[in-house]
């Protein structure tokens, strides 16, 4: 007895996941369109051979052989037509697979043919059709289990992770969510949301918002996704018609697919009127409109079983808006709009730039209403963006980039590790630079060969007299006065060798351990995550000697080594200008972002000034320390800034809400620095009970550093600083601060 179409789905999913699991490949038939060849009927041999007998035999001859090729020429025309409808349709629908929005992929993740997605495609083929590629539907498939997740669009495999054979599998814990246009079949959107964390939810919510009404979604778990999963999470998911997502919990398993509704019928559907009731069912299975399964986990330690679903939804055949109509409002020409529109149709979860109707569409970007012309210190000097194939990254760091104060664009270059289109589309819009080249190496290699190679054409090519760069990256938003902070800083590091770089970015700068934007501080680290790099520094120094691919050296680690910086420190102030928002990458995951990221500090003054830059080299810096230093009140040394009593630093001052970000105390303390093994050990242990970045020592000059601690501002000086010595005679009976293991053990007790 035939199958149905529903049980084929469910076979091709299990048969993927069983082939991925035990390292075979599958074999599987058909997978690429069939060209279809026309060849004109040949006529008689009598009456193409003949010759005519007299003129109205001529006459005719001639008739019927214009007659003949008139049809020869109908019938290429209507098979090139047919061509052309059954690329679109067919070809796309599956054969275009968007990496990077799936997941962030950074600089120096696998490449095309590495990517979880792309090894399905190379190494198992295309699964087989669902049944047959009928052009008036678009079929879904999503299967969701502990260990792999996978959704298959009219067939085609277009996500698909497994533990058994992905090294990063765990980046796709939580809600992996795909959405498809129904007009071409196409994936528009690839994300990951991980739902096991306290946060996720929330940037579900975002993205679920910014997906316009009909585009197809489906949605899958991999692992766990429900302990972070919040209640106005839930009710999204429900008014998108998910029957199941209330009674969803503890490590079940869940695959949904459902069509975006209208604004009007999803508030249906979150009163209850609609889309509750079950799905119709086709002649062949398959559900329509929606689809659903849940494996309810049968006890705390043990996963539920794997689910999957399909859901068949009717093709959109109306034409792509041109949205010309919107040309004269949003100031735009209509070529700009056709990209537009065009960039909007292949790609969701850009809200502002793409929207569901031609009269939602928005300006690319609001100008500064406070400054639109570029700052003259920065004349000559480009902004460089590194980046992979996360465009939707690249778009929230290219909108708040633009509306900064003195922003201009002529000055702004994207450049793209490997030739994605998403990504150099998306800076096209804004009328940027762009800059692609051929990726070499992988991982860590990768990403330090794409930075020398766009550091290299950046000095050689692009901007040949440029003094000075400044680097960020598409997982940065800067802040509004993050040009003005630049422009501030550039003559003094150009004209001062005894400067490594400036960074926009304190690596120990959180809301609660930074206060004053117009504070700098010198460090003898690189920061990196927005800086300026001199032309001499990399033409004279680092571009001979740059690690090459194969090495797999982290190009920020290597540029840090002393080999490199030569004892020259870094400019850095008090309250960063950038802020790091990618939770997905190659070196980043949502809990490493959320343990080290999400509470930085970033500068909301758009006028802030810099207020000792002519201090900013050593010499001034160090006879500045030695003032501050010594009029510092000394902290008591009895206590213990780990302890639970959580009294080491003074208590915030009655008035310290009314006070300006630059009228504080200052205190000072000794911090014990070891003889043998780790001499940072203590710093590290302090760093974590202050809640800041405690994977290794950063943010110090000559061992000292300088942090906010309940509004008041603190200068930690090391026992092997040189300010040491004059500091130590003011200790009185106690000596420098020791924080042992007991006492972090303890301090971490408390907390949890």
């Amino acid at each position: 007895m035939p199958q149905t179409t529903a049980a084929v789905i469910t076979n091709q999913i299990e048969s993927a996941t069983a082939a991925m699991s035990s390292g075979r490949s599958l074999e599987v038939g058909g997978g690429a369109g069939h060209s279809s060849h026309f060849r004109p009927r040949a006529s008689g041999g009598s009456s193409r051979d003949a010759r005519p007998g007299s003129l109205m035999e001529f006459l005719s001859s001639v008739r019927l052989r214009r007659f003949r090729l008139q049809r020869v020429a109908m019938l290429v025309v209507l098979v090139y037509i047919w061509s052309v409808v059954y690329a679109r349709f067919f070809s796309a629908a599956g054969g275009r697979h968007h990496r990077g929005a799936a997941h962030g992929a950074a600089p120096g993740d696998a490449d095309d043919a590495e990517h979880p997605h792309d090894r399905m495609q190379a190494h198992h083929g295309v699964l087989p059709a669902m049944d047959s590629h009928d052009v008036r539907f678009v079929t879904l498939a999503a299967y969701s289990s502990q260990d792999a997740v996978r959704v298959l669009v009219d067939g085609k495999v277009v996500l698909s992770v497994d533990k058994a054979a992905d090294k990063d599998h765990e980046k796709y814990r939580g809600m992996n969510v795909v959405v498809v246009n129904p007009r071409n079949g196409v994936v528009t959107a690839i994300r990951v949301f991980d739902t096991y964390l306290t946060g996720a939810d929330h940037e579900l919510l975002l993205f679920l918002r910014s997906v316009p009404p009909g585009r197809l979604i489906a949605i899958a778990i991999k692992d766990e996704g429900t302990f972070g999963l919040k209640e106005e999470a839930r009710l999204a998911l429900a008014a998108l018609g998910a029957q199941d997502i209330r009674q969803l919990s503890w490590r079940d398993t869940w695959a949904f697919i459902a069509q975006q509704p209208t604004a009007e019928e999803l508030k249906k559907n979150a009163d209850g009127v609609a889309g509750q009731r079950p799905p119709a069912v086709a002649g062949d299975g398959i559900p329509i409109g929606r689809g659903e399964s849940r494996g309810p986990s049968p006890d705390l330690s043990t996963w539920g079983p794997p689910s999957s679903t399909s859901a068949r939804f009717s093709r959109d055949f109306s034409p792509r808006p041109s949205c010309f109509d919107a040309s004269d409002r949003l100031g735009a020409s209509a070529e700009a709009m056709r990209a537009r529109t065009e960039f909007c149709d292949e790609n969701d979860g850009y809200p502002g730039l793409c929207a569901a109707r031609c009269n939602d569409y928005e300006p690319l970007f609001t100008p500064s209403p406070r400054r639109t012309v570029p700052y003259q210190e920065l004349a000559g000097i480009p902004v460089v963006i590194m980046a992979s194939n996360r465009p939707n990254y690249l778009f929230r760091m290219l909108r708040y980039l633009l509306e900064a104060d003195g922003a201009d664009r002529s000055m702004i270059m994207v450049a793209v590790d490997g030739y994605h289109a998403a990504p150099a589309k998306l800076a096209q819009l804004y009328g940027l630079n762009v800059y692609q080249h051929a990726p070499k190496g992988d991982r860590n290699g990768r990403i330090c060969y794409h930075y020398k190679k766009t550091l290299t054409h950046v000095f050689d090519v692009a901007f040949p007299e440029a003094q000075a760069m400044i680097l960020l990256e598409e997982d940065l938003q800067v802040a509004p006065d993050f040009f003005h902070f630049f422009a501030q800083l550039t003559q003094r590091l150009l004209s001062e060798p005894s400067l490594f770089c400036a960074s926009a970015w304190n690596d120990i700068g959180y809301k609660h351990s930074s206060r004053d934007p117009s504070l700098l501080y010198l460090v003898d680290t690189m920061p990196g995550l927005g800086w300026m790099l001199k032309r001499s520094l990399y033409k004279g120094e680092l571009e001979a000697v740059w690690p090459k691919p194969e090495l797999h050296f982290d190009w920020d680690m290597w540029m840090r080594m002393e080999i490199n910086r030569k004892n020259r420190p870094c400019i850095i102030p008090d309250v960063s200008r950038t802020f790091h928002f990618g939770a997905s990458g190659l070196n980043m995951n949502p809990y490493f972002q959320s343990r080290y990221f999400d509470n930085k500090a970033l500068n909301s003054d758009p006028a802030a000034v810099l207020k000792n830059v002519r201090k900013a080299i050593p010499i001034l810096y160090g006879k500045d320390l030695d003032d501050l230093i010594t009029l510092a009140e000394v902290l008591d040394h009895s206590k213990n800034p780990c302890s639970l009593a959580g009294d080491f630093f003074p208590a915030p001052r009655e008035d310290e809400a009314t006070r300006a970000p630059g009228s504080y105390d200052t205190y000072v303390f000794a911090l014990k620095m070891s003889d043998e093994g780790d001499r940072l050990k203590h710093w590290g242990r302090l760093a974590t009970c202050m809640r800041v970045w405690d994977l290794d020592a950063r943010g110090f000059y000559d061992y000292v550093w300088r942090f906010f601690a309940n509004g008041h501002h603190i200068i930690c000086v090391g026992t092997m600083s040189p300010w040491f010595n004059s500091l130590k005679r003011r200790l009185g009976e106690f000596g420098p601060i020791r924080i042992t293991k007991e006492d972090l053990a303890a301090w971490k007790d408390a907390q949890t």
